[in-house]
């Protein structure tokens, strides 16, 4: 996670350079020459305008930086060789984050050669953009913030956060932004441009982006049976399987869930990690510590970042009681013989029967509740010549709560 986004192409830089000019540079001119200005900028080149001067053939341009000495571009030297020949210009070549003064010498035809003329140059300074961002991370993310940082960039003096649409959500002075009232479980891409501010003009670097994340939303459906999200067979298997469903609002797969199992009493039994944002659920073995007596669990995605996870929002507690494990004997025509092992804190239970197991609808009925102290039951009136099916729910009373388990599975048997 936290991969990050492929330059936008250089149409976002284009757009922030022109927008940031358009809205705040103005021009500095003096002499014949006027309507100076800068237009664009990038990290090694500037854009010019001014208004044209009558007559000229076209214009010769300089640009200095703090050292104070004058050249032209690509290492002109001759006054015949224009640097152009319309109302605007480019200066190549240039340092990034850097101010430059640029003059403009307009130049005629007298006696049939080309003449500059110094008495109307204008002159304005111009700046560069910083170089583009380096070493953009996410650092930190919760249900409604992340946190971005980044390496500091030479000359800038300002950076802005770019959203997906182009629009500046944010301006720091510092290499690092926590980005606040986003979603839960949200995934969204913003750029970090570095700025240059200058005479309250402003210069943007080309945008680096990231996938930005906020921590998973919370899990549902946790040990539901009708979801298919728990098994939990004894008389076949001591395995359990617990399973549940991401928020549904979550934009992306979490990094992977905890899940914690405690004791019906809080008392913490195990915590697994489950590495995979599309694996939900988890086998596991029933430990002696839960054999016959149940537990309770929750489950909570994360998010990983820099090798760091960065947790959701926790599901609710759902509390798991198994069915006890148990035999059944034909004991007459119409009559079988449940036998069931005891559930610890058990108050009683209760036997249910179904007499047509290939039926379109089976459908079960209470045959009686016994007490805690009974593991066994006969049931009578049943049918020959067709499957029958049982099953027993214990119900649990801990620390004054009490409990029934999902009737998940049953047993049963043809009655010849």
């Amino acid at each position: 996670m936290g991969q990050k986004v492929a330059k936008r192409s250089f149409l976002l830089v284009a757009i922030m350079s022109i927008m940031l000019f358009a809205m705040s540079i103005t021009a500095f001119a003096d002499g014949g020459m006027t309507g100076l200005k800068q237009t664009e900028a990038s990290e090694s080149e500037v854009a010019i305008s001014y208004n044209a001067v009558t007559d000229a053939a076209g214009y010769l341009v300089y640009y200095a930086g703090s050292d104070g000495v004058w050249q032209r571009p690509y290492g002109r030297t001759e006054v015949s060789q224009l640097d152009s020949r319309t109302n605007q210009a480019t200066v190549s070549g240039l340092k990034a984050a850097t101010v430059y003064t640029v003059k403009v010498v307009p130049v005629f035809v007298v006696n049939g050669a080309y003449t500059a003329d110094e008495n109307q140059a204008g002159t304005l300074q111009v700046f560069t953009s910083p170089n583009a961002v380096t070493g953009l991370k996410q650092t930190k993310a919760t249900a409604k913030t992340a946190t971005l940082s980044w390496k500091k960039v030479s000359g800038a003096n300002k950076y802005y956060i770019v959203n997906s649409s182009a629009k500046i959500v944010a301006k720091t002075t510092k290499t690092s932004i926590t980005i606040k009232k986003l979603k839960t479980g949200s995934r969204n891409t913003y750029y970090v441009c570095a700025v240059k501010e200058f005479n309250k003009k402003a210069a943007a670097s080309q945008g680096m982006g990231l996938y930005v994340f906020t921590t998973p939303g919370k899990p549902t459906k946790l040990g539901d049976y009708k979801s298919g999200n728990y098994v939990w067979k004894p008389t076949e298997s001591n395995q359990v399987t617990i399973g549940w469903n991401r928020s549904k609002n979550d934009k992306y797969y979490s990094s992977g869930y905890r899940l914690e199992i405690y004791s019906l009493e809080g008392k913490k039994i195990k915590v697994y990690d489950i590495k995979s944002g599309h694996t939900l659920y988890k086998k596991f073995t029933s430990m002696k510590s839960i054999r016959n007596k149940g537990f309770k669990c929750r489950v909570t995605g994360y998010i990983k970042l820099n090798n760091k996870k960065f947790y959701g929002t926790k599901s609710s507690w759902k509390v798991i009681i198994p069915q006890p494990g148990f035999k059944m004997t034909r004991t007459g025509y119409h009559t079988v013989k449940l036998n069931w092992n005891s559930i610890k804190n058990a108050t009683g239970y209760t036997v249910y029967a179904c007499k047509d197991m290939k039926a379109e609808k089976p459908v079960f009925y209470k045959v009686k509740e016994v007490g805690a102290g009974t593991t066994s039951c006969e049931v009578s009136n049943l049918t020959r010549q067709r499957y029958v099916g049982f099953y027993v729910i214990p119900t649990v009373k801990v620390k004054g709560k009490t409990y029934k388990p999902a009737p998940t599975w049953t047993i049963y048997g043809y009655l010849n």
